[in-house]
């Protein structure tokens, strides 16, 4: 028997009538299960994917792929020449930083903040910062001048020209005792990197204001160095340890983040395995659905059977019954998952106006935005496991089918 007959076979049964609509309704139901559970995991892989790469990328632009600090807390003296030994093909750049707290005050306000000095020629290479001045002149950020996130501008009360004291907890000796280092700087640039982390707890100083400030005349306490994409980071950050014969205290974002990056698998991982029930359920529907199809036609495969049809003809007939119905579904649900993650930021924002709720809050995930990431790997997972659920929920409702014995049923 060919194929084709078969699935003309398999068509006709799958095909709705009147004392089967309760069948039909089944199959019809298996069908939009799998459908979901596939849009479904491939919406929360394509989220997930994003809000990662979006907060890696934040991360590595706020303060490079490694951070190099020097041991016991002291200072990066010969950070020119230090410089020069880690440039090699992997290392893309390498910046001197001056990172410190201190305390961002006006008239009316006080806020803790993370001070990073930086040279107006390195700033240009964080597009992070760079690209995303709203406010102000970048060719401005000299002298006093400094450059704060739009959320610490918002919260200050504060604009481009206004002028804020910087407190160290530095302090002076004086006659009178040690007192706080005090720095009144203006404001001339406000940025806004699409962080609430960044844009609400970091201010950027010339680096020769912060060298003078936080008094370290000729040094600085950190250098950010950002890799090429291909290099391995953590093969490199061990080459770099020995290079430097283990004298500075070296840490790349994966271990300054190590917390929040076993959160995020594990996260995914969680949620892989509970939307995966969804096509688990929809498989038992395909079952169950399958089961009382092939009670329904008894008749008609004993008849099949009489004809010469053989037993492996009739499982073939209902592996393509099942697996038209698993196959279809995961189809629908491509087209489906696809699109809601191609187009998830604007569905957001359209919840957000008609609810009057706010969705992925910023202030909890650090993101202005819902990012969504489709990879093609994740893609062929979730298909494979859709298609090979519907394939393995058809193989006993066709082997009951097969062994059904036509004398028996026509007697």
């Amino acid at each position: 028997m060919n194929l084709k007959l078969e699935a003309l076979i398999a068509w006709r049964y799958l095909k709705s009538k009147k004392e089967e609509g309760f069948i039909s309704v089944v199959s019809l139901f298996s069908l939009i299960g799998t459908a979901l559970g596939v849009a479904a995991l491939i919406v929360v892989m394509a989220m997930m994917a994003g809000v990662r790469e979006e907060w890696t990328n934040l991360m590595i632009g706020a303060v490079g792929d490694i951070n190099i600090y020097s041991r016991a807390d002291r200072n990066i003296e010969n950070y020119e020449e230090l410089i020069k030994k880690i440039k090699k093909e992997e290392v893309i750049d390498a910046i001197p930083v001056i990172e410190k707290q201190a305390l961002l005050a006006t008239n009316s306000s006080n806020i803790g903040v993370q001070v990073r000095g930086i040279s107006p020629s390195d700033i240009e290479k964080k597009s992070l910062i760079f690209n995303k001045i709203i406010h102000g002149n970048i060719n401005n950020f000299k002298d006093n001048g400094i450059l704060i996130g739009l959320s610490l501008a918002n919260q200050m009360g504060v604009h481009i020209g206004d002028k804020i004291r910087i407190m160290s907890p530095q302090t002076n000796s004086t006659v009178i005792g040690n007192i706080p280092r005090i720095k009144t700087c203006n404001i001339v640039g406000i940025f806004d990197s699409g962080t609430q982390e960044i844009d609400s707890l970091v201010v950027f100083m010339p680096l020769s204001l912060a060298q003078v400030y936080f008094k370290i005349p000729k040094g600085v306490n950190l250098i950010e160095v950002t890799l090429d994409k291909n290099a391995n980071l953590d093969y490199y950050t061990e080459k770099l340890s020995k290079d430097l014969e283990y004298e500075y205290r070296i840490v790349n974002w994966k271990q300054r983040n190590e917390s929040l990056m076993n959160a995020l698998q594990i996260e995914k991982m969680a949620m892989f395995m509970i939307l995966t029930l969804i096509m688990v359920v929809a498989a038992f529907n395909i079952i169950s659905g399958l089961i009382m199809l092939v009670k329904d036609k008894t008749s008609n495969i004993a008849i099949l059977r009489t004809m010469g049809i053989t037993r492996a003809s009739i499982v073939r007939i209902f592996l393509i019954c099942g697996s038209s119905i698993g196959i279809s579904g995961t189809i629908l649900g491509l087209i489906l998952g696809i699109s809601f993650a191609e187009n998830i930021e604007t569905i957001r924002q359209f919840l957000q106006n008609i609810t009057g709720t706010t969705i992925f809050d910023p202030l909890i995930y650090f993101l202005s935005f819902l990012p969504s990431k489709l990879y093609i790997n994740d893609i062929m997972v979730i298909t494979s496991m859709s298609t090979g659920l519907s394939v393995v929920a058809t193989i006993y409702p066709a082997y009951r089918a097969a062994k059904l014995n036509p004398a028996r049923i026509l007697k």
